[in-house]
């Protein structure tokens, strides 16, 4: 059974129009048959949003089919055409244009482009047009612009989409037919594509993203692998017009082969295997451009019937779903949006090959049984990708949308609803499952996701979304509902939460319009990153606040001089980034998650990076500790401790989101303007005098449209070379209008915005533990269009030698309105800061950081190790959390851990991942706590969850998958094997981040340790005697690794009673009589003082009062009362 949930079928009405030619047959029926089509024709006659979306659809086709098949052909750009985006905008005014000349050409007025800012015409055709461009563009002031690639670009993109084509020729045509069965929709599809296969092969692709003009860059105008997304919508327009007799004929494009032959060449197999050889299922890195191109072998495959390719396609897909997607769901490049976007193409994939028919095809084509792929073609069955499709989108959530960390888009998103921001293409994948999955589990979890979904934003079947997939597979809601179960769906409250192998870390707080939060990333750079680990992203008011500046265009000089550098981020940068300039980021293991809890108003996460830096920086210690406390529904602050040790110069960084509409403003420190200083580069000595370093010369006040900076007449400082990194190379040229101050006293910096009427903001409330260098600039966004207010506290100097040790202690507020916290004091023992004090109306809270040793203090006594939190309100105790220490006493409170730090040795690993032993035991009450696995030969640590401990040692963890890849041994080397499928967390532009270096390889039966890896697939390791063909698994824990568990419990005031949560056996005390009460009737507690063992504290929140009232119930549990 390929799939287990059928829409139900609309049956035919006779009478409508629609109906009065037969649908047509599919030629093979890869996305739909014949009754789907049926079944959409009704729906097109019967539904509000289907008759729309036909309306739509009919217009569009008519305006095509009221030109003559000459006119078509004429207007096709000739062969060898060179092709553009038009990124660099109009070489009159400057001013950005849309891309393929979305707002600058018009069909009807052939070769001539007008802009939309100054409305200068372009006349291509003209010799004597001051902007002639011939073809092969024209270069003004060193930039290039490509008039008539736009143009060329434009005409491609009104037949022929990769990013709407919805909007374009061959969609609409297609649909168009199938909904009327008229003739003369079928034919003008046949037309465009014969005339594209006969362009395509001559063409090299768009020429905005390279210097070599004469590189291969993809065809027409779709950049390299985008040619094969662009496939995905002509195999649809292909299958549902491909029985037209017309393809049968002569091409009159490209004589001597029919047009159907021709189609073949020239649009599928041209191009298939250029940018990547996916022959054999051979695979290089499983990048998304590479999905793509898998998702071209699968469909050319299925479209013209050939075995091979089908089989290969679905081979290498499986290794995708194996090894792209980690144990939480999370696909492997670090920004989101790619995760959103390889979403699409693995559903495409996967939608293909779920519909496979063998038994379409002739028995010479050898097509492979569905028996021989893998899930037997059903890959909606495969956990991964279950997890990455329906669960992955709500967890990665903040303030209902997803942070644009690494490459992604600028945040401008407002949003104070419930929930999250769901799109049309989210419900559409999750409905797949729900519909084509046979595993119960997976439709279960899918369908729940869809009603949510539906109750959101209004149900799939009603108009509330709506687009080809829809109209001809409408799903049956009350089915999927009835599939959802009983139990209502609602919004899953949002809490704070980390991911494991990417150690992404995200604090959240309150509900709805007051959420807030903030995100923390320290895994491995991979494909897509910025040098932003350890940077945090600040939401509240229901928006990004310290806005990531985003990415446009990959590779220009915006993007390599300035967004991705770590001073263009929330962070400490080191030695003003010598070590990543020049370079996007630097390549290493990532960062090692070492604390993370969360009690109620409470919440905190450790993180260490100090092993991405090289020798050459001479650092011995990076580390953040971010506390979040929360103040009430609406207000919460986090408590900064950011530790240094090594380099010779500390910046640490913030910025908030462009200030248009709001303000900046510095307090405690008045920052004046820097003698002949205008950038942050200029503080550094050895930048004196640079072009640069001038007024209205700063990098960041000359960008243009395209990522490009502008050159100055006179000034030869800007390269021509599309691939430069601006000096000096670290983005600091770029911050500009510098003013500095020196202080050793408490400060703070407030950024502020009025937003129709809505005013909200944060501030940053910095104590010193020694002398700071305040710094404050300007920075631009990715086209200078907006301007950003840039913040650095600087410890050392450019001009030192010897290396610094900082502590940046600062306490970070997020408002609407007013701000809450009225005074911060650093907590001092000595001259060692141990902690903050913050004080709001009401409230006084200490958070006490004893990490590095004891800290004594008279109003605590002493604090032996790790992290408390003290919080009174009205004076009085309201509450206290305690990780990672032996024992707190606060206001004749008292609580004491038998085992602050719980630590055991694995003994065993399930060969597939799911679960391990340890000894001794973990405690019966740490199921839900984070653990760490650790090992001498190990680059980092790993962070999991305990889901479930049991007496004997065994523990599932959360996620319930320790594997990090997994594949075939393809061949032996000398001290190691090939695999077959790429490990991708192993290196990054082919340079080893040694992420897998010591992790286990278990195959055949023995058990190796991985030394390194080379080259994504060379995986070099000891112990493990190899056999080519058989398969393997790469695992995240092994025997005899360390797991380490900080004891971490709270104690809190909610309502009269008093709450003791821990994951350690505890002693509590109190300075009044109490009495207890553990799922059960409440009891006395002679002494005021209670042990309680780990089984008692397994069973939940272990409630305290005053003696008082009794509620009889069953008590349980091993409690020892002094």
């Amino acid at each position: 059974m390929r799939y287990a949930l059928i829409a139900t079928l609309v049956f035919l009405m006779g009478g409508s129009m629609s109906t009065a030619v037969p649908a047509p047959q599919p030629r093979l029926g890869l996305f739909m048959s014949q009754s789907d089509i049926e079944a959409a024709r009704v729906r097109a006659e019967t539904l509000p949003w289907a008759i729309a979306q036909k309306e739509k659809i009919l217009a569009i086709a008519d305006s095509w089919v009221a030109r003559d098949p000459e006119w078509i052909r004429s207007i096709m750009p000739p062969p060898g055409s060179k092709f553009a985006y038009g990124v660099q905008g109009c070489p009159a005014c400057q001013k950005k244009w849309k891309y393929f000349g979305g707002d600058t050409a018009n069909l009807d007025r052939p070769l001539v482009l007008e802009c939309p800012h100054c409305h200068t015409v372009f006349d291509l055709a003209n010799p004597r047009e001051p902007y002639n461009d011939t073809g092969d563009g024209i270069t003004l002031d060193g930039k290039k612009y490509w008039l008539c690639g736009t143009w060329n670009g434009f005409v491609i993109n009104s037949v022929w989409s990769a990013f709407s084509p919805d909007a374009g020729a061959l969609w609409n045509l297609a649909d168009a037919y199938a909904l009327t069965g008229d003739e003369r929709y079928a034919r003008q599809a046949i037309v465009i594509m014969d005339a594209l296969a006969t362009l395509s092969p001559t063409t090299k692709g768009p020429r905005d993203f390279t210097n070599d003009e004469n590189s291969v860059q993809g065809r027409l105008m779709h950049l390299t692998s985008i040619y094969f997304r662009a496939m995905n919508p002509l195999s649809r327009v292909l299958d549902m017009v491909g029985r037209h007799p017309d393809l049968k004929t002569a091409s009159p494009t490209n004589p001597g082969i029919t047009i159907e032959e021709n189609i073949r060449k020239g649009l599928y197999e041209d191009y298939l295997f250029v940018p990547y050889n996916t022959r054999n299922a051979n695979l290089r890195t499983l990048h998304n451009h590479e999905a793509d191109s898998y998702r071209a072998l699968v469909l050319t495959g299925l479209t013209w019937g050939i075995g091979d390719y089908v089989r290969w396609g679905a081979e290498g897909f499986q290794a995708f779903l194996d090894n792209a997607i980690d144990g939480d769901g999370l696909y492997y490049e670090t920004s989101l949006s790619y995760s959103v976007f390889t979403r699409t193409v693995y559903t495409d994939i996967a939608d293909a090959l779920m519909r496979y028919n063998p038994d379409v095809y002739p028995v010479e084509n050898k097509m492979p049984a569905r028996s021989e792929l893998a899930y037997e073609g059903n890959f909606f069955n495969h956990p991964s990708f279950a997890r990455f499709t329906v669960d992955v989108p709500d967890r990665v959530s903040m303030l209902g949308r997803q942070p644009t960390f690494g490459n992604n888009h600028f945040d401008t998103t407002i949003w104070k609803e419930p929930g999250r921001i769901v799109t049309r293409s989210d419900v559409e994948q999750a409905i797949r499952f729900a519909m084509y999955s046979t595993d119960p589990g997976i439709r279960m979890k899918a369908a729940k996701s869809v009603v949510a979904s539906a109750d959101r934003i209004g149900d799939p079947t009603g108009g509330g979304i709506w687009g080809w997939w829809p109209l001809y597979h409408n799903p049956d809601m009350e089915a999927i509902r009835s599939l959802a179960g009983s139990e209502p769906v609602t919004e899953v409250e949002e809490e704070s939460d980390f991911f494991s192998a990417k150690s992404l870390i995200y604090l959240r707080a309150g509900k709805d319009a007051d959420r807030r939060g903030v995100v923390l990333r320290t895994g491995p750079n991979l494909p897509h990153t910025h040098e932003d680990q350890m940077g945090i992203l600040l939401f509240g008011a229901g928006r990004a606040l310290s806005g990531d500046i985003g990415y446009g265009i990959f590779g220009n000089h915006v993007h390599l001089g300035w967004a991705t550098h770590a001073i263009a981020h929330n962070l400490v940068v080191v030695n003003q980034g010598a070590s990543s300039a020049n370079k996007m980021a630097r390549v290493g293991p990532g960062g090692s998650m070492r604390r993370f809890h969360q009690a109620p108003g409470v919440a905190f996460v450790e993180a260490d990076l100090t092993r991405m830096f090289p020798a050459s920086d001479g650092v011995s210690d990076y580390r953040r500790l971010l506390v979040q406390v929360d103040l009430g529904p609406g207000s919460s602050y986090w408590v900064d401790l950011f530790d240094v040790a090594g380099g010779t110069v500390h910046d640490y960084s913030m910025h908030g989101k462009p200030f248009a509409g709001g303000n900046f403003s510095v307090t405690g420190v008045s920052p004046v303007t820097v003698p002949n200083v205008w950038t942050l580069a200029g503080l550094d000595p050895q930048w004196t005098g640079a072009t640069f370093d001038t007024p209205l010369q700063s990098w960041g006040e000359r960008l243009t449209p395209g990522g490009l900076l502008r050159m100055i007449p006179g000034l030869d400082d800007v390269s021509s070379n599309i691939w430069w990194y601006a000096p000096p190379g670290n983005g600091y040229g770029f911050i500009y209008d510098i003013k500095a101050a020196k202080t050793s006293s408490p400060w703070q910096a407030a950024w502020r915005w009025i937003d129709n009427n809505d005013r909200y903001g944060f501030r940053v409330m910095m104590l010193p533990i020694q002398q700071q260098q305040v710094i404050t600039g300007t920075g631009p966004t990715l086209d200078g269009s907006e301007k950003m207010r840039w913040l650095v506290a600087r410890q050392g100097s450019p001009e030192n030698k010897e290396p610094i040790n900082s502590r940046f202690a600062s306490v970070l507020e997020i408002f609407s309105g007013a701000q809450t916290i009225t005074s911060t004091e650093a907590l001092m023992a000595g001259a060692r800061a141990v902690g903050v004090k913050v004080k709001a109306p009401g409230r006084e809270d200490w958070i006490i950081d004893a990490r590095k040793g004891l800290v004594k203090m008279q109003e605590i006594g002493e604090l032996n190790a790790g992290i408390a939190v003290i919080r009174r309100q009205n004076k009085i105790l309201s509450g206290m959390v305690l990780s990672g220490g032996r024992a707190l006493t606060v206001d004749g409170f008292s609580v004491k851990m038998t085992n602050p730090v719980w630590t055991g040795k694995v003994t065993s690993v399930d060969p597939e991942g799911r679960s391990f032993r340890v000894s001794p035991p973990l405690p019966a009450c740490a199921a839900g706590s984070a653990f760490r696995f650790s090992n001498p030969g190990y680059t980092h640590d790993s962070m999991y969850r305990a889901d479930a401990v049991a007496s004997d040692g065994l523990v599932r963890p959360y996620p319930d998958d320790l594997t990090l890849g997994r594949g075939k041994v393809n061949g032996l080397t000398d001290g190691g094997f090939l695999a077959s499928a790429p490990l991708v967390t192993a290196n990054i532009w082919e340079t080893d981040t040694h992420y897998l270096d010591g992790k286990s390889v278990v195959s055949g039966g023995q058990t190796g340790v991985i030394d390194t890896v080379k080259g994504f697939k060379t995986i070099l390791q000891k112990g493990l005697t190899p056999r080519a063909g058989d398969s393997y698994v790469v695992l995240d824990a092994q025997a005899g690794d360390t797991v380490s568990m900080d004891g971490t419990l709270s104690l809190t005031m909610e309502g009269a009673e008093w709450v003791l949560r821990s994951n350690s056996p505890v002693a509590v005390g109190f300075p009044f009589p109490v009495e207890m009460r553990v799922k059960g009737a409440w009891q006395a507690v002679k002494g005021n003082t209670v042990e309680l063992d780990a089984e008692t504290l397994a069973f939940g929140p272990v409630r305290f009062r005053e003696p008082g009232r009794k509620t009889p119930a069953k008590a349980g549990g091993s409690v020892k009362v002094h």
